[in-house]
């Protein structure tokens, strides 16, 4: 029995074998897709080609992707990026993202950022919604461009009126710390909100935040462990380790520093270094886990390394005190110094007793005054006082 669809197939095919560019290109996606035909790539590859050697512009982007996937041929980004130029030349917007992307991510050509760049702007004025977010990327972190907040703001703007959860995500971000624009931490909650609800985990982190401190929104905790579960069950770091510290502190459920320290565990496994810092205060303190500060010495490390601030201070602390490794006073100075220079409170305050009293570094009261008063405008109260007795 002859189907319509069988029918549509055959009269296909004698375009195609015509020479009909439009209808190889349909074969080839036909074929690819396994609809009205049995899927068949070698099938998909030949007709695609043979529309792609016509100029058609989508059959070309097509057998790019394959090029690049490996899909029904072997896998030749070089021969990606061959189709890829074809099509940019014809005008093809998907094929400047296409192309952009290879630049950007340096698959079968050279890493090029400004190139990149170029190609994401002609798709992203061409209203791709995609380029447009990336385009935002990359004046974000100023990547083949100066970097520039305010045309990141812009090309964010344009992706995330469009539904683009990234950029939603991104603009969260620029209200909430005033970057390209006058801070508001109501818009980046409205922003962090329609995110969220497209279930972008990193929203969903900043926006139980907002809920936990009632940061542009009423103070709701409930409804901020509510969304840190929604994004740690994605694998969010930080949710995983706003969720430690509510159970560290008895923020909403009952203390439990076991239960505390078991995500921690989490959030430290992806890398995040506040969680590490967690875990090593554990360890020192001997809660929910037994005393062990040569442990803990081992975690704050590990912070320190990832970056965290207070886990510079930490280390510090426990060479100036001889607590899981051998009093040295002038390895506690270089540590403080670390965590001093980043703008860490209690560093600076501990780093002026040292200056004040010759402790791993010579007496200088003038020194020992600096680090106080920055110390002091850090809100650090024990410096304030130090510093009026000097």
């Amino acid at each position: 029995m002859v189907t319509r669809k069988n029918n549509k197939i055959e009269r296909l095919l004698v375009s195609a074998r015509a020479g009909d560019k439009d209808a190889q290109g349909m074969l080839g996606y036909l074929y690819h897709e396994g609809k009205g035909v049995k899927q068949n790539l070698r099938e998909a590859i030949k007709w695609t080609t043979k529309a792609a050697l016509q100029g058609d512009t989508m059959a070309q982007c097509n057998l790019a992707v394959s090029y690049t996937l490996g899909d029904g041929v072997r896998k030749n980004f070089q021969t990606a990026v061959y189709w890829l130029k074809k099509a940019v030349e014809l005008g093809s917007i998907c094929a400047h993202v296409e192309l952009a992307d290879m630049y950007y991510f340096g698959e079968g050509v050279n890493e090029d950022d400004k190139v990149a760049a170029q190609l994401y702007r002609v798709a992203a004025k061409a209203g791709d919604t995609y380029a447009q977010y990336l385009l935002g990327k990359q004046y974000f972190y100023g990547l083949g461009v100066r970097r520039n907040c305010k045309v990141a703001l812009k090309w964010f703007t344009e992706a995330a009126l469009k539904g683009d959860q990234s950029s939603q995500s991104y603009l969260g971000d620029m209200y909430s710390k005033g970057l390209g624009v006058k801070k508001s931490n109501r818009t980046a909650v409205k922003w962090y909100a329609l995110a969220a609800k497209q279930g972008n985990r990193e929203s969903q982190t900043s926006l139980g935040y907002a809920y936990f401190y009632g940061e542009g929104i009423k103070k709701d905790q409930a409804e901020g462990l509510k969304w840190y579960r929604k994004a740690a069950r994605q694998g969010s770091m930080r949710a995983q380790s706003n969720i430690g510290l509510c159970y560290k502190y008895g923020d909403v459920v009952k203390k439990n520093y076991r239960t505390a320290l078991s995500w921690f565990r989490k959030s430290a496994a992806n890398g995040n270094g506040k969680a590490l810092h967690n875990i090593g205060e554990a360890y020192f303190e001997g809660k929910g886990v037994r005393k062990d500060q040569k442990e803990a010495l081992k975690w704050f490390r590990e912070a320190a390394l990832r970056g965290h601030v207070g886990a510079k201070c930490s280390v510090g602390v426990c060479y100036h005190n001889g607590e899981g490794i051998k009093r040295d006073f002038k390895k506690a100075v270089g540590w403080y110094r670390l965590a001093a220079k980043q703008n860490d409170g209690d560093a600076q305050y501990l780093l002026g007793l040292c200056y004040r009293d010759g402790e791993g570094t010579r007496k200088n009261k003038h020194l020992a005054k600096i680090w106080l008063k920055k110390a002091t405008d850090n809100g650090e109260s024990r410096a304030k006082k130090l510093l009026l007795k000097l």
